[in-house]
């Protein structure tokens, strides 16, 4: 699940405006849209220096033109301490919700103020924002960044950390040296990061590899086995994919007491990361066996689309992490097609509303975009020559050689590059039919026409089926 950040709810019991000597805003942000214009290039540094507590002292320097509006998502948990303009502008500054009006920033400021990520995790505890484990905060250092509004969204800004031993800090943000580097485009939604006692490891080559952060108490299991969970999954994907990771990703793992895998997300926007959450006393048969962290490492390997395009990486990654998993024998062909005869329904529109884009059910998200991607396969694969040489997979991989998820791309350049490696307009002519408005799928006449059936709870396949052909390339095709 590429995970899209809800809005924070900051509390109703602070004023809606409050003065320069407030410590915190009040309820309920405002949903901030950077325009269009605005500064541009690199126009702000931040320096973050961790107290004991790991509480942070921020610094943050804006360059000329960046406007006088800032936004902190978590406004509850920030005291501002100064701003200094750097022209003879006023020093006071105003609260309303989470947004600071700062008017002396108008040539350029620093702005100073204090975040208390402790009090944060005993509000959240949710990976959506910041939660603890043992030691050690995980979330997105989003929430506590002060953002300029009126700046380009490709406007760039550094951060650079200070922390001091047993603790470490971690993100998957971009960086140059030591220094970390993002983009304010969907800033809202950078990667995650690990602060305080976690143990780092490093799965993979050094340049097609990850960092693992393992957070929380040892696993029965021991680390090494762990560890040769996220190993299996890389493999999946390199499977399709042979010189992923594009840019290093960070692996977040949050060990927990009990059993089983769940609440696996990616994040990208400026870099790469994934967070999943695993019980200790869940056994290596059950890792062996999981779907959940080939599906998020899948994310990792396309450009991130805009919001309104959710379903198309959700569907993306349902898609082509069991033909991954097939390719390298550790899922039956059979199973791949069982589970798409009992599951593709459930991405079917209900009515001409029900459109995939912008849709927000869970169904549709997902299946919708399964049954979008697996229409393409099937019609790339009918026109081909031969259906085991191109298909579907090809585009992707084609996308893949020129972005992954820690750039973002317009619908339009992603399109243009699946119809360009397929040779074909389906993707784009489909996208134009199916995205605006819900389209039913007679999903009986395509099994008939693949050969496709359900006997006694496994896949049966017809051989003399028009498109057999087509069927038996989709999963050991490229």
């Amino acid at each position: 699940m590429r995970r899209l950040r809800p809005a924070l709810v900051l509390g109703a019991w602070a004023p809606t405006l409050a003065s320069a000597t407030a410590a915190c805003g009040g309820p309920d942000p405002v949903a901030v849209t950077p325009p269009t214009g605005g500064a541009k290039g690199r126009v702000a540094r931040y320096e973050m220096a961790f107290r004991e507590d790991l509480t942070i002292d921020v610094t943050a320097v804006f360059e000329a033109g960046v406007g006088t509006r800032f936004v902190i998502d978590d406004a509850m948990d920030a005291k501002i301490q100064s701003i200094e303009p750097k022209g003879a502008g006023p020093s006071t500054w105003t609260w309303t919700t989470n947004e600071i009006e700062a008017p002396g920033c108008k040539e350029g400021c620093t702005l100073r103020y204090h975040y208390d990520m402790p009090r944060a995790a005993e509000r959240f505890d949710t990976g959506d924002m910041v939660e603890k484990r043992a030691g050690a905060f995980v979330g997105t250092p989003s929430i506590w960044i002060a953002r300029p509004v009126g700046v380009s969204p490709q406007a760039s800004y550094t951060v650079d950390v200070e922390i001091a031993a047993p603790n470490a800090f971690a993100w998957g943000l971009a960086r140059e040296g030591e220094t970390y580097v993002g983009v304010y485009d969907d800033a809202d939604e950078s990667p995650y990061a690990t602060v305080g006692r976690v143990r780092r490891f490093s799965i993979g080559t050094e340049t097609r590899g990850f960092d693992v952060m393992v957070a929380g108490p040892d696993p029965d299991i021991g680390i090494e086995a762990l560890l040769d969970w996220p190993r299996a999954a890389l493999a999946n994907v390199q499977s399709m994919f042979p010189t992923y990771p594009r840019v290093r990703p960070m692996l977040v793992v949050m060990v927990r007491h009990g059993d089983g895998i769940e609440d696996g997300t990616a994040l990208g926007n400026g870099g790469a990361s994934i967070r999943i959450e695993v019980g200790d006393e869940t056994p290596k048969e059950r890792l062996a066996a999981d779907w959940m962290l080939t599906h998020e490492m899948t994310h990792l390997a396309l450009p991130g689309l805009r919001r309104k395009h959710h379903w198309a990486e959700e569907g993306m990654a349902t898609y082509l992490e069991p033909i991954m998993r097939a390719k390298r024998g550790v899922l039956p062909v059979g199973e791949v097609w069982r589970e798409w005869f009992q599951q593709m329904h459930k991405g079917q529109a209900r009515d001409a509303e029900d459109r995939l884009d912008g849709t927000r059910e869970w169904g549709r998200t997902y299946w919708g975009g399964a049954l979008f991607w697996f229409q393409c396969d099937v019609a790339i694969r009918s026109r081909a020559k031969d259906p085991l040489e191109l298909g579907l997979p090809v585009g992707f991989q084609s996308v893949f050689l020129e972005g992954d998820i820690s750039n973002k791309w317009s619908i339009e350049r992603f399109l243009g590059g699946m119809d360009a490696a397929t040779k074909t307009d389906v993707v784009s002519s489909m996208y134009a039919e199916q995205a605006p408005v819900g389209v039913p799928i007679d999903l009986d006449a395509m099994w008939r026409q693949l050969g496709v059936s359900l006997k006694d709870g496994k896949a049966s396949f017809d051989e003399t089926a028009p498109l057999a052909a087509v069927r038996e390339a989709m999963v050991v095709g490229p």
